[in-house]
């Protein structure tokens, strides 16, 4: 069974799938596919009288099992005798000194280590290395262990000997049961001399059970030759010549009822025998059934499991790379509403609270406007980045969430999953190739089994055949001694010498079957132990017949999450675009500034005239003695005052007002005396002076309205800008929702669909309802009837000394008639 169940462990983690067919999904944990074979029948014998009859053998193995202390702490520590004995014995097959034992080192190929070597090289495949291919170490190295550490080497797997490491124990790594080391084996463990200790005990209780069946045979067979030495040497035992007058009725009677009372205490025997046996035979070919059943349900199991791999390894790489085209001109999901942001941000920065001109105070400089239409925009753009983000932002995530999961989970592990699935092919090929090698020696068996119905169904008779002729030879003789034909009874010397070979051979085969039965009964003992810890008796396939008792994926426990994670991490979110891109506020805030005007800013454009008109006059003058000639200034010239008295350009360092002073400077002499104010703090001043400032008023008032009329320009188009960008947004999230939900159809319906099919049938339950039926057949109805019919074959034996004793007694008083009143004579036998 342990075998078997090891033989589907392996079968699921190298090939890493097994399931069932769509042709079989409705094949269940007790499925078992029709044979070709004939399947045996059982015994003809009533149900009733079967159930009794197991019973009876069940409380007979336990009372036998209890008999010799087997309790589960009993059969726990044969366990633990078995592997220290077996993991020393492999220790010391090298015939290395004890102190060459501590802390040993293999460079050698993995193959040939030994379990008590600590060390191995870093490439070893029996390593002891994190997730991350790093060797694991004691937390506080020191002496050979650091030298070993510095010379790369890594600490062994931890197998019979050696036991696991704790990284955070300050203490050094320990042996399992081994006081060679360093460090000792934990309190309460088992050593080496605790298990020879135990395994005497065991012997003892063994030797118990089959003890009596070889004393019983050293005696009978010491009788036989003390009969025979007085018999033949002697002429002691047993007379030629009967009792003179014979033996009476009583003397003849007596013999003959105790022959056959326990012949037909031995021809019960054997029909009880008989009845067991059929259980034993019945339970046999119920087991080959069981294992072929599972031979098919694994290749069944396998074959379910290929279809959607070889779909799966067929597709992934197309699907990436075509999902990978899908995905070319979505990488600005990565960016998010933060490129929304940034824009407004800018803008904000660009038009939040402009004055004109350019950084003027409002209430401080003479001329100075504010824009009316940006003194709130910061304001209105914190609304607007708040509406869009509540209204956006858990859509674009999950959009950035799928298509990184789908980048990274698909496209970047799609040569990885194809590798697992030819893995997965190539493993199969093989796998498939020695289960038909394996299977065939059993269908061989139970052919061979089933054509012998002979030995099937009667093979039982033969372990009695000796006894039972006995018994015929003697009842023969027995007709022959109350019948005139008295002088045939000597049929009875071959019969009794027949009954010598058979309690012989009788005795030899109780010894040998109550062996056999022992053990077999402390394997099931031994078996549900195990059952409950199966890292005992599989290691690391343990995990994998845990999934199977639990009925769990594999999928985990195979570590095959990471290459279907695309399955179950990859999320195609549900978005209702309408309300994902309602981004109303925005809408009402682009469409106010896009209304804005130079208006915004507060300016009267007849003043630019008023000072125009103000600086025409005052450059027209003609008056005592005060002559300027200009007068030619206009609005449209009013920044480039020169062009107004046809004069050239002035030097780039020469500002316009430099200009303006310079030209009316040499007037100053002939119209200072002209009435000017220039301004509240110099009630007087010269010519130029006055000049100069009404022109500068009135350029700045022109300034005023040219910069507003850019400023209003750059605003309106930074808007139309930001328009187009969420626009430009608002169609790529629309693109990207609409090509990934197409992505989620096909992946739904072809990788994804496939990875949770195989997930689905990456169970294997059935293994722990075979291993349930063959421990049924094995355990409670085999093992149990084997024992009994071993027990029957003991007391056969003890049934069979006296049959011996009666029969030498018949052989004389039979084969002589009685004859009344005759004189006593000599007794003696002859």
């Amino acid at each position: 069974m342990q075998l078997l169940l090891r033989a589907a462990a392996t079968a699921a983690a190298t090939v890493a799938f097994l399931g069932c067919t769509d042709a079989s999904t409705s094949l269940g944990s007790n499925y078992l596919p029709p044979q070709s074979l004939r399947r045996l029948g059982a015994t003809d014998v009533n149900n009733a009288t079967l159930d009794s009859a197991k019973k009876f053998s069940q409380d007979a193995l336990k009372f036998l099992t209890n008999l010799r202390g087997g309790d589960e702490v009993f059969y726990q520590h044969l366990i633990t005798t078995m592997q220290i004995i077996m993991c020393d014995q492999s220790v010391n097959s090298d015939g290395h000194a004890e102190a060459a034992e501590a802390n040993a080192v293999w460079t050698g190929t993995d193959d040939l280590i030994l379990p008590y070597h600590r060390f191995v090289s870093k490439d070893s495949k029996l390593a002891l290395k994190n997730k991350t291919g790093s060797c694991i170490h004691v937390a506080r190295p020191a002496g050979v262990v650091a030298t070993n550490y510095g010379r790369g080497l890594c600490e062994v797997k931890p197998n019979c000997y050696w036991a696991p490491i704790d990284e955070t124990a300050l203490t050094d790594r320990g042996p399992k049961y081994s006081t060679l080391q360093g460090p000792q084996p934990p309190d309460g463990a088992y050593r080496v001399t605790d298990a020879k200790a135990f395994l005497q005990t065991y012997a003892k209780g063994f030797g118990a059970v089959v003890v009596p069946s070889i004393i019983l045979l050293v005696l009978s067979v010491l009788s036989i030759l003390l009969f025979i030495l007085c018999r033949c040497c002697c002429n002691k035992c047993g007379g030629g010549n009967g009792k003179p007058g014979g033996d009476n009725c009583m003397e003849k009677f007596l013999p003959v009822l105790f022959y056959l009372l326990f012949a037909i205490a031995i021809l019960v025997l054997a029909a009880l025998s008989y009845v067991y046996y059929g259980i034993v035979t019945t339970s046999v070919s119920k087991i080959f059934d069981i294992v072929l059943a599972l031979i098919d349900t694994i290749t069944l199991w396998m074959a379910s499991l290929l279809a959607p791999l070889k779909d799966i390894g067929d597709n992934v790489i197309s699907s990436s790379a075509n999902i990978s085209t899908q995905l070319d001109n979505s990488g600005f999901i990565e960016v998010g509403l933060d490129g929304i942001t940034s824009q407004l941000n800018a803008f904000a920065a660009q038009t939040n609270g402009v004055t004109l001109p350019t950084a003027c105070r409002v209430g401080v400089d003479l001329f100075c406007t504010a824009c009316q239409a940006c003194t709130d925009i910061n304001t209105q753009i914190t609304s607007v980045n708040s509406q869009i983000n509540s209204a956006a932002g858990a859509g674009v995530a999950s959009l950035k969430e799928t298509r990184t999961s789908i980048k990274s989970l698909l496209i970047g592990a799609s040569d990885t999953i194809q590798g697992v699935v030819k893995m997965a092919f190539d493993t199969q090929d093989t796998l498939n190739t020695n289960i038909k090698a394996n299977t065939q020696p059993v269908v061989d068996l139970q052919t061979q089994w089933n054509s012998n119905t002979a030995v099937t169904k009667y093979g039982i008779i033969a372990l009695f055949a000796l006894a039972i002729v006995v018994i015929v030879l003697g009842l023969l003789g027995i007709l022959f001694g109350l019948t005139p034909l008295r002088c045939l009874v000597v049929v009875m010397h071959l019969a009794y010498i027949v009954a010598f070979v058979a309690i012989i051979i009788t005795f030899i085969l109780s010894a040998v079957f109550l062996a056999i039965s022992v053990l077999l009964g402390d394997i099931c003992q031994v078996q549900t132990v195990i059952s409950a810890n199966w890292t005992i008796a599989l290691g690391d396939d343990a995990k994998i017949v845990d999934a199977c008792f639990k009925n769990q994926s594999l999928v985990d426990v195979l570590h095959l999450s990471d290459q279907f994670a695309f399955a179950d991490k990859i999320t195609f979110p549900k978005i209702d675009l309408s309300k994902m891109l309602d981004f109303s506020s925005f809408s009402s805030f682009s469409s106010t500034i896009g209304s804005t005007n130079t208006s915004t800013f507060s300016l009267d454009p007849t003043l630019i005239q008023t000072f125009v008109d103000a600086l025409n006059t005052q450059t027209t003058v003609n008056a005592g003695g005060c002559v300027v000639t200009d007068g030619r200034y206009s609005a449209a010239n009013l920044l480039t005052p020169w062009t107004a008295n046809s004069d050239p350009a002035p030097a780039p360092s020469q500002p316009p007002d430099g200009y303006m002073q310079n030209r009316y400077n040499v007037k100053n002499a002939q119209c200072d005396s002209l009435p000017m104010r220039c301004m509240a703090s110099a009630p007087t001043c010269h010519y130029s002076d006055f000049v100069t400032e009404i022109w500068r008023n009135a350029s700045t008032l022109k300034t005023i309205e040219r910069d507003a009329v850019v400023f209003v320009t750059g605003m309106t188009t930074s808007m139309n800008s930001l328009v187009g960008y969420i626009d430009t947004f608002k169609t790529n999230v629309t693109t990207l929702t609409t090509t990934l939900s197409g992505i989620g159809d096909d992946l739904g319906s072809s990788l994804i669909a496939d990875v949770n099919l195989i997930k689905a049938r990456m169970r294997c339950a059935f293994v722990a309802d075979t291993y349930t039926q063959l421990s049924d057949e094995f355990c409670v109805n085999m093992v149990p009837s084997f024992l009994m019919i071993s027990l029957f074959l003991f007391l056969m034996g003890i049934f069979l000394i006296p049959v011996i004793i009666t029969l030498i007694i018949m052989v004389k008083r039979l084969r002589h008639k009685h004859t009344s009143g005759a004189a006593e004579a000599d007794t003696k036998y002859k």
